[in-house]
Protein backbone atom coordinates (compact mmCIF):
# COMPACT_ATOMS: atom_id res chain seq x y z
CA UNK A 1 0.00 0.00 0.00
CA UNK A 2 2.82 2.32 0.95
CA UNK A 3 4.92 1.73 -2.19
CA UNK A 4 1.09 2.53 -4.06
CA UNK A 5 0.58 5.83 -2.74
CA UNK A 6 4.19 6.55 -3.27
CA UNK A 7 3.65 5.69 -6.78
CA UNK A 8 0.73 7.76 -7.21
CA UNK A 9 2.20 10.49 -6.02
CA UNK A 10 5.63 10.66 -8.17
CA UNK A 11 3.06 10.00 -11.04
CA UNK A 12 0.98 13.34 -10.37
CA UNK A 13 4.27 15.26 -9.43
CA UNK A 14 5.66 14.34 -13.15
CA UNK A 15 2.21 15.09 -14.29
CA UNK A 16 1.95 18.42 -12.80
CA UNK A 17 5.47 19.45 -13.85
CA UNK A 18 5.68 20.85 -16.83
CA UNK A 19 8.62 20.87 -19.67
CA UNK A 20 11.88 22.19 -18.48
CA UNK A 21 12.29 23.42 -22.14
CA UNK A 22 9.47 25.31 -21.97
CA UNK A 23 9.87 29.16 -21.78
CA UNK A 24 6.71 31.14 -20.42
CA UNK A 25 5.87 34.52 -20.18
CA UNK A 26 6.64 34.62 -16.00
CA UNK A 27 9.99 32.62 -17.00
CA UNK A 28 11.33 35.46 -20.20
CA UNK A 29 10.24 38.26 -17.55
CA UNK A 30 12.52 36.94 -15.08
CA UNK A 31 15.39 36.55 -17.48
CA UNK A 32 14.75 39.93 -18.41
CA UNK A 33 15.12 41.12 -15.08
CA UNK A 34 18.52 39.27 -14.16
CA UNK A 35 19.46 40.59 -17.52
CA UNK A 36 18.59 43.89 -16.51
CA UNK A 37 19.93 43.86 -13.23
CA UNK A 38 23.49 42.98 -14.37
CA UNK A 39 23.99 44.96 -17.40
CA UNK A 40 21.45 48.03 -17.08
CA UNK A 41 20.05 49.72 -19.13
CA UNK A 42 20.07 53.55 -20.14
CA UNK A 43 20.89 56.64 -22.51
CA UNK A 44 23.29 59.08 -21.97
CA UNK A 45 24.25 62.96 -22.35
CA UNK A 46 27.28 65.19 -21.83
CA UNK A 47 27.30 67.55 -19.17
CA UNK A 48 29.92 70.16 -19.33
CA UNK A 49 32.18 70.41 -16.27
CA UNK A 50 34.32 73.10 -17.20
CA UNK A 51 34.16 76.68 -17.54
CA UNK A 52 31.13 77.87 -19.23
CA UNK A 53 29.97 81.53 -20.11
CA UNK A 54 26.21 81.32 -20.34
CA UNK A 55 23.93 84.69 -21.77
CA UNK A 56 21.18 85.17 -19.81
CA UNK A 57 18.50 85.62 -22.23
CA UNK A 58 20.36 83.03 -25.27
CA UNK A 59 20.94 80.30 -22.41
CA UNK A 60 17.94 80.84 -20.21
CA UNK A 61 16.84 77.34 -20.31
CA UNK A 62 20.23 75.46 -19.99
CA UNK A 63 20.75 78.26 -16.89
CA UNK A 64 17.51 76.97 -15.09
CA UNK A 65 18.15 73.54 -15.47
CA UNK A 66 21.67 73.91 -13.84
CA UNK A 67 20.41 75.85 -10.88
CA UNK A 68 18.02 72.97 -10.68
CA UNK A 69 20.93 70.91 -10.55
CA UNK A 70 22.16 73.10 -7.84
CA UNK A 71 19.38 73.47 -5.96
CA UNK A 72 19.08 69.59 -5.47
CA UNK A 73 22.51 68.82 -4.30
CA UNK A 74 23.84 67.24 -7.40
CA UNK A 75 26.20 70.14 -8.62
CA UNK A 76 28.07 72.83 -7.33
CA UNK A 77 28.89 76.04 -8.70
CA UNK A 78 32.25 77.02 -7.82
CA UNK A 79 33.39 80.18 -9.90
CA UNK A 80 30.94 82.68 -10.88
CA UNK A 81 30.81 86.02 -11.98
CA UNK A 82 28.28 87.85 -13.98
CA UNK A 83 28.63 90.97 -15.92
CA UNK A 84 26.28 93.32 -17.82
CA UNK A 85 27.06 94.47 -21.27
CA UNK A 86 26.75 98.19 -22.56
CA UNK A 87 24.18 98.74 -23.95
CA UNK A 88 22.66 95.37 -23.60
CA UNK A 89 19.36 93.43 -22.21
CA UNK A 90 21.46 90.42 -21.85
CA UNK A 91 24.24 89.65 -19.06
CA UNK A 92 26.82 87.53 -19.19
CA UNK A 93 27.35 84.54 -16.71
CA UNK A 94 31.27 82.65 -16.33
CA UNK A 95 30.54 79.91 -14.15
CA UNK A 96 32.50 76.11 -13.65
CA UNK A 97 29.96 73.35 -12.40
CA UNK A 98 31.32 70.60 -10.69
CA UNK A 99 29.57 67.31 -9.68
CA UNK A 100 28.78 66.84 -5.90
CA UNK A 101 28.81 63.16 -4.36
CA UNK A 102 25.20 62.46 -4.48
CA UNK A 103 25.28 62.66 -8.81
CA UNK A 104 27.77 59.39 -8.93
CA UNK A 105 25.09 57.23 -9.65
CA UNK A 106 24.48 58.53 -12.77
CA UNK A 107 28.21 59.53 -13.69
CA UNK A 108 29.16 56.81 -16.82
CA UNK A 109 32.27 58.36 -17.93
CA UNK A 110 34.42 60.98 -16.75
CA UNK A 111 36.67 63.34 -18.90
CA UNK A 112 38.38 65.97 -18.10
CA UNK A 113 36.36 69.25 -19.52
CA UNK A 114 33.01 66.93 -19.86
CA UNK A 115 30.98 64.07 -18.04
CA UNK A 116 29.01 61.85 -19.73
CA UNK A 117 25.94 60.89 -17.70
CA UNK A 118 22.77 59.03 -17.70
CA UNK A 119 19.34 60.82 -18.62
CA UNK A 120 17.29 57.87 -19.08
CA UNK A 121 16.98 54.47 -17.14
CA UNK A 122 14.79 51.89 -18.86
CA UNK A 123 13.18 49.66 -16.13
CA UNK A 124 11.10 46.52 -16.71
CA UNK A 125 7.14 47.01 -16.63
CA UNK A 126 6.02 44.82 -13.87
CA UNK A 127 2.92 43.45 -14.62
CA UNK A 128 3.52 42.91 -18.62
CA UNK A 129 2.51 40.01 -20.79
CA UNK A 130 5.56 38.97 -22.78
CA UNK A 131 5.08 38.99 -26.49
CA UNK A 132 6.35 35.66 -28.02
CA UNK A 133 7.37 36.64 -31.60
CA UNK A 134 8.98 33.02 -32.22
CA UNK A 135 9.51 30.22 -29.96
CA UNK A 136 10.54 26.79 -30.37
CA UNK A 137 11.64 24.02 -27.61
CA UNK A 138 14.99 25.31 -28.40
CA UNK A 139 15.57 29.27 -28.77
CA UNK A 140 12.76 31.93 -28.52
CA UNK A 141 12.36 35.44 -29.60
CA UNK A 142 10.28 37.93 -27.93
CA UNK A 143 9.30 41.92 -26.80
CA UNK A 144 9.58 43.54 -23.71
CA UNK A 145 7.84 46.82 -22.78
CA UNK A 146 10.66 49.20 -21.13
CA UNK A 147 9.19 51.95 -18.80
CA UNK A 148 11.81 55.08 -19.25
CA UNK A 149 12.42 57.10 -15.92
CA UNK A 150 13.67 60.40 -16.28
CA UNK A 151 17.29 61.27 -14.28
CA UNK A 152 17.76 64.52 -13.06
CA UNK A 153 19.96 65.17 -16.24
CA UNK A 154 17.69 64.18 -18.33
CA UNK A 155 17.70 67.82 -20.12
CA UNK A 156 21.53 66.92 -21.05
CA UNK A 157 20.66 64.36 -23.16
CA UNK A 158 18.50 63.32 -26.59
CA UNK A 159 15.65 61.29 -25.80
CA UNK A 160 15.51 58.79 -29.07
CA UNK A 161 11.90 58.25 -28.44
CA UNK A 162 10.34 61.07 -26.90
CA UNK A 163 6.44 61.15 -27.94
CA UNK A 164 6.44 57.56 -25.25
CA UNK A 165 6.80 56.69 -21.92
CA UNK A 166 8.31 53.22 -23.08
CA UNK A 167 10.05 51.62 -25.26
CA UNK A 168 10.09 48.18 -26.68
CA UNK A 169 13.07 45.80 -27.09
CA UNK A 170 13.66 42.33 -28.49
CA UNK A 171 15.38 39.61 -26.88
CA UNK A 172 16.43 36.08 -27.78
CA UNK A 173 16.98 33.09 -25.38
CA UNK A 174 18.38 29.55 -26.37
CA UNK A 175 18.05 26.30 -24.34
CA UNK A 176 20.43 24.44 -23.17
CA UNK A 177 20.24 20.84 -21.05
CA UNK A 178 23.45 22.38 -18.81
CA UNK A 179 22.32 25.78 -18.09
CA UNK A 180 18.44 26.25 -18.85
CA UNK A 181 17.17 29.67 -20.77
CA UNK A 182 19.83 32.37 -21.01
CA UNK A 183 19.26 35.34 -22.93
CA UNK A 184 21.74 35.23 -25.71
CA UNK A 185 20.54 39.07 -26.79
Amino acid sequence: MKYFILILITGFSLISCKDSDQLSSRDASKLVEEYISKNPLYETGDFSTSQMRLRSEKDADLITEIRNLESENYIEIVDSKSRKKWFSKDSVMVITPVLTTKSTPFVVKQANKKTEVKTLDYRLEPKQNINFERKSKNSAVFNVVLLKEKTPFYSFGKDKHPNSEFITKKFKARYSKENGWELTE
